[in-house]
């Protein structure tokens, strides 16, 4: 049974899905060879996350962002992270065979009475290591 506040809390999860969609497709600087922004279809037991950002480094490695959104009234990052790890496995095994290059898992979690830009974003240290060093061990260079 589907109550009134369930549905609610649906519409402010996907409105927020959607403004996240937006910002990586507009707001983000050319400068990261972003190759793509799309919404994950919701699929039960096998989530693949809500939105998969493909990106690509200066050699040519694709990374892919599997991106929970959380816009809750209860902060539980631990949750989302267990959560965001599972739904980049799926992703990951929805691929088949095929190579996916690097996927990170990462919780992007909406500020109550904030603007978009001040959203947490959320993962486990080996992950960002992970991230990060990509960008150290093909020369990029972060920029302020």
């Amino acid at each position: 049974m589907d109550s009134k506040q369930s549905r609610a809390n649906k519409r402010k999860g996907a409105s927020f899905e959607t403004d996240l969609e937006k910002h990586f497709r507009f707001e983000l600087p050319l400068s990261i060879y972003q190759r793509g922004t799309n919404r994950l279809a919701r699929a039960g037991k096998l989530d693949r996350g809500d939105i998969s950002l493909k990106l690509q480094t200066k050699d040519g490695y694709d990374v892919t962002l599997i991106i929970e959104a959380k816009n809750a009234a209860k902060f539980t990052p631990s949750e989302w992270v267990d959560e965001a790890a599972k739904e980049a496995e799926n992703y990951r095994i929805s691929l088949n065979a095929r190579d996916p290059g690097y996927i990170f898992p990462v919780v992007i979690a909406k500020r109550r009475n904030k603007a978009l830009s001040k959203s947490f974003v959320i993962m486990e240290l080996d992950q960002f290591s992970k991230l990060v060093s990509m960008g150290k061990k093909y020369g990029d260079e972060i920029e302020e």
